[in-house]
Order: structure tokens, then C-alpha cells, then sequence
């Protein structure tokens, strides 16, 4: 196992330090690693050395998508973080005035409609990111903002959102090796084939009488690559999802292991979160009720 793989291994087991000092040998040896800067930016905790993290990474390789994802991922915490900062001390403000006060806020409508729509924005974005309305009052009420105004705007916010649609087309899907799927649409991509591949096989074999027929045999053999050509990187982003390569499919061909390979694509769910190949496919399910605060 190469000092990379034991790094990697480290920081997925949680031992981050020790995943660091591998990293920070890795990197003196060769500073331009691109694989070493990223898994550096997720051994790191500081935000600041995150970025600067993932900065090099787009610096070796400007079209690395992991590195893009998590330095975008990065920006909406900060912005996250300084809207509910502001939003926070308006309402303690607001909640301690004097008359005095009030008067002067009176006189500065816009400042009170701005501090709003910023708080609607970073209620609009929690709940793009699944979650539930119980969770998210509760979650700002613990943080000391008034129970009916979080109340009033996360109902009002939730019924003008909609789930935003899955941006990966099908040529997407089919054609490219890039990105992640969840379970549910692997499992309609293999419903669809077979819904394809079953019509094809009667009308060959038992239509065209493929098996007597070398000829016919040939052109339904070629019918069948071609249509395993998708298989190959739908089933690629679905390792993507399990936070594997896409030779992870090649244990497909070892008798026994390919029991286990068969279990996690089928039936174990994704990363949570961004990983290395993109970001979470299933970060716009609004119905997740489970949230960790």
C-alpha cells in the first residue's frame, strides 16, 4: 500500500493527524500531487486552510471537479455562517430596543427589510439542503431567535420552494464517466434496460432465429455491446456514490467477491455529503427528517 493509500485510509478512519503528517511527507517530495492537496484539504479543520487546500489543487488541475464542488460547498458555509451571524444580531437587537430605538429603525425601513430577506435566504437554503420545517424551527429557536417570526417565514419560505430538478442529463447519465448517482436511479436505469433488452432478445431468437443463423447472431451480439456501453458508466457513477473507483467494477469478475460488489451498488446508500467525485445526489430529498445540529 502506497504512503497516499495509508494517508487516505487514516483520514477515512478518522485519524486526521495521522493522515496529515503522511500527506505533508507526500507533499515535500512532490508539491504539485494534485490527489495530496485534496485529501489534505479534508484532514485540515481550519476553513481557511481548507481553501488554500483546495486552491492548489485547481491550480495543478483547473478542471478537477471534487476540488470545485468542495471550494463552492466552502463559500455557502461562510455565507451561511455571516448571514445567520447578522440576521442573529438583528434580532437581538430588535428585541432589546428602547423606544428610542425604535424610532431610529422606523426611520431605516431598509435596513430591517434587508436583514429579512437575508434571513429568508439562509432559511430557503436549509431547506433546499433537506430539512424538515419541525427541525429547522426548533434548530433557530435553540439559537435564540423569536419561535413565531422563524415559524412565520419557515412556513411562508417552504411553500414558494420547490425541489430543485437533478441537473445531470441523460447523455450524462449514459455517455460520461463523471459524477454520482443514488440507488434509486440505478435501479430505473437497469428496470429500463431490461425493458429494452427483453423485446430485442424475442424478436432475434425467437422471430429472426438468431440461434440458427450466424449472421442474424452477429448483429444481436453487436445490438448487446453497444447497449452494455451505457451499462459500463451508469455503473461507474454508482461506485462514484460508494466513494470508489470505477475499477471498483473489475471485483465483478472474481467469483464470491462479486456478491459484495452486487450488494453495495445495489442496495447501500451513497457518501453523505460531498466526496471526491462530486457532490451528493441526494441533497435536494426535502424529506430527510434526520438532521445533526
Amino acid at each position: 500500500m502506497s504512503k497516499l493509500e495509508q494517508a487516505i485510509n487514516a483520514i477515512k478512519n478518522g485519524e486526521k493527524e495521522q493522515g496529515k503528517k503522511l500527506l505533508i511527507e507526500i507533499l515535500r517530495a512532490d508539491s504539485n500531487n494534485e490527489r495530496a492537496w485534496l485529501w489534505m484539504s479534508a484532514a485540515v479543520e481550519p476553513i481557511d486552510q481548507r481553501q488554500e487546500c483546495l486552491e492548489k489543487v485547481l491550480e495543478i488541475n483547473p478542471n478537477n471537479q471534487s476540488a470545485q464542488n468542495s471550494l463552492a460547498s466552502l463559500k455557502r458555509k461562510r455565507e451561511k455562517k455571516a448571514l445567520e451571524s447578522s440576521t442573529k444580531a438583528f434580532y437581538n437587537s430588535a428585541t432589546t430596543s428602547t423606544p428610542k430605538d425604535s424610532q431610529k429603525q422606523d426611520a431605516q425601513p431598509s435596513k430591517k427589510e434587508k436583514e429579512l430577506l437575508q434571513l429568508k435566504e439562509l432559511i430557503s437554503y436549509e431547506l433546499s439542503q433537506g430539512a424538515s420545517r419541525r427541525v429547522l424551527i426548533a434548530q433557530y429557536v435553540r439559537k435564540g431567535f423569536p419561535k413565531e417570526a422563524v415559524e412565520n417565514l419557515v412556513n411562508e419560505t417552504n411553500s414558494k420552494l420547490q425541489p430543485p430538478d437533478d441537473n445531470m442529463s441523460l447523455s450524462q447519465l449514459l455517455f460520461s464517466p463523471e459524477g454520482r448517482i443514488p440507488r434509486s436511479t440505478y435501479w430505473l436505469y437497469y428496470l429500463a434496460n431490461i425493458a429494452i433488452f427483453l423485446p430485442l432478445a424475442f424478436i432475434f431468437v425467437f422471430l429472426f432465429g438468431a440461434e440458427e443463423n450466424p449472421e442474424v447472431m452477429i448483429v444481436y451480439y453487436a445490438i448487446g455491446m453497444i447497449l452494455s456501453i451505457p451499462w459500463i458508466f451508469v455503473t461507474i457513477k454508482r461506485c462514484h456514490d460508494r466513494d470508489r473507483s470505477g475499477w471498483f467494477l473489475l471485483l465483478q469478475a472474481i467469483p464470491f467477491v462479486n456478491i459484495w460488489v452486487a450488494i453495495e451498488l445495489w442496495f447501500l446508500k451513497g457518501t453523505s455529503g460531498p466526496n471526491q467525485y462530486g457532490s451528493d445526489p441526494t441533497r435536494h430529498n426535502r424529506q430527510r427528517e434526520v438532521r445533526k445540529y
